[in-house]
C-alpha cells in the first residue's frame, strides 16, 4: 500500500511537467519564430545558433520556455511581447561561453527567471520596450550570475524601461558573484528601477571581488530591504565607480545599509560628474557614499546632493581609511544626519575638499 501511494504521489507530481524538447534554429532564411506555436508543439527550450533572430509572442501568453545561445556566438535576438514563467530552476535566457548577444527589447517583456551572462561572455540589452525581470531564490539574480558564479560583462542600454525585482536571502540585481577577468557593468538607460530584497544584497556589483561599474545619463531608482545591503559596489573588494549626467534615486532600509561603497580594506575610486543624488537610508549603520574600512578616492564635480541617513551610526559622505580623499568642487544640496554618532561629510584626520560647493549640513536636528 505504501509503495502504491508513493507511485501515486509522483504521478500526480509529474503530470504537469513536459518531457525536455529542444528547438534548434538552423535555416538562415528562419528569422522569426513564434513562440506559441513551438508551445503548441511541447518544445522546451530554444536552442539559437543564429546570428539574426526575432522570437514574437502575444500578449498575456506565458511560455515555460528557456532559450538557450549557443557558445562563441556574435549576434543579435529580438524579443518581442515574450513573457517567460518561472516554472523551471533553469534560467529564461542562458548565454553560452564566450558569447556576445545584443538583446533587443519591443513591446513588453516579462521574464520570471533571470539572465545568466557567464564570465568570458557579454550581454547588450537595448530597445525601446519594457522589460521586466522578477526573480525569487535562495541566491537569486536578474542578469548576471548568482553570488556563487563568475558573471560577465553587461550592458543595459535601452530607449524604454527596465524593471529589476530580485528577492532572496543573498541575491544580487544585475552582476553576481565575482566579476569575470576584464568584465564590466555599464548601464545608459532611460529609466531602471530596481527593488531588491534579502538578508544580504547588492543592487548592482558583486559579492567578492573587484567591479567596474559605469553609469551614464541615465534615471536610476534603487530600493533595497535588507540586513546588509549595498546600492552600487562590491561586499568583497574594490569597486571602481563612475557615474555622469544621472539621476539616482536610492532608499536603503535595514541593519547595515550603503548607497556607493565597499566593505573591505582595499583601495577603491568613484568618480561623479553632473548627477543628483537622492538618498534615503535607514538603519543601525548607515553610510551614503564611503566605506567604512576602505582607501577610496571620490571625486565629485557638479552634483546635487539631497541626503538624509538616520541610524545608530550614519554618515552622508565619509570614509574611515586616513588614506583616503575626498574632493568636491561646484557641488550643492542638503545632507541631513540623524544619529548617535556620526557627520554629514567626514574622513579621519579631517582631510576634505570642498570647492566651490555649496552643501547644507544638519545634523541631529
Amino acid at each position: 500500500r505504501e509503495i502504491k501511494n508513493k507511485i501515486k504521489e509522483c504521478a500526480i507530481g509529474n503530470e504537469n511537467k513536459r518531457a525536455r524538447k529542444t528547438y534548434f534554429t538552423g535555416s538562415e532564411s528562419e528569422d522569426e519564430l513564434a513562440l506559441i506555436a513551438l508551445d503548441f508543439e511541447n518544445y522546451t527550450e530554444i536552442f539559437v545558433t543564429m546570428k539574426d533572430l526575432t522570437i514574437k509572442c502575444v500578449k498575456d501568453y506565458v511560455s515555460d520556455t528557456t532559450i538557450r545561445i549557443a557558445d562563441d556566438l556574435d549576434g543579435k535576438l529580438k524579443l518581442e511581447d515574450v513573457a517567460i514563467s518561472d516554472n523551471s530552476d533553469i534560467p529564461a535566457i542562458v548565454i553560452g561561453k564566450h558569447s556576445r548577444l545584443t538583446l533587443e527589447i519591443a513591446g513588453v517583456v516579462e521574464l520570471r527567471r533571470p539572465i545568466f551572462v557567464p564570465a568570458g561572455s557579454q550581454v547588450d540589452i537595448v530597445g525601446s520596450g519594457k522589460l521586466k525581470i522578477d526573480t525569487s531564490a535562495v541566491f537569486g539574480y536578474c542578469i548576471g550570475t548568482d553570488i556563487f558564479g563568475n558573471y560577465g560583462s553587461i550592458g543595459l542600454h535601452m530607449d524604454g524601461e527596465a524593471e529589476l525585482i530580485a528577492d532572496g536571502e543573498r541575491c544580487v540585481c544585475i552582476g553576481g558573484g565575482c566579476a569575470g577577468e576584464n568584465s564590466y557593468i555599464d548601464i545608459s538607460g532611460k529609466k531602471v528601477e530596481m527593488l531588491v530584497s534579502g538578508k544580504h544584497v547588492v543592487a548592482i556589483g558583486g559579492m567578492e571581488n573587484e567591479v567596474r561599474i559605469n553609469i551614464n545619463d541615465t534615471e536610476l531608482y534603487v530600493r533595497l530591504n535588507c540586513s546588509t545591503g549595498i546600492c552600487i559596489g562590491s561586499g568583497g573588494s574594490s569597486a571602481k565607480v563612475i557615474i555622469k549626467d544621472s539621476v539616482l534615486r536610492y532608499d536603503g532600509f535595514g541593519d547595515t545599509v550603503s548607497g556607493i561603497n565597499s566593505f573591505t580594506d582595499m583601495e577603491s575610486t568613484v568618480c561623479l560628474e553632473n548627477d543628483r543624488l537622492e538618498i534615503m537610508l535607514m538603519g543601525k549603520n548607515v553610510m551614503g557614499i564611503g566605506s567604512p574600512v576602505g582607501r577610496v578616492g571620490l571625486d565629485a564635480r557638479k552634483c546635487e546632493f539631497e541626503m538624509v541617513c538616520e541610524g545608530a551610526r550614519a554618515l552622508g559622505i565619509g570614509y574611515m581609511n586616513s588614506d583616503s580623499s575626498i574632493s568636491l568642487a561646484e557641488c550643492t544640496g542638503r545632507i541631513r544626519i540623524s544619529a548617535s554618532e556620526g557627520a554629514c561629510i567626514w574622513k579621519k584626520n579631517g582631510k576634505v575638499e570642498l570647492n566651490d560647493c555649496d552643501i547644507e549640513c544638519i545634523e541631529n536636528e
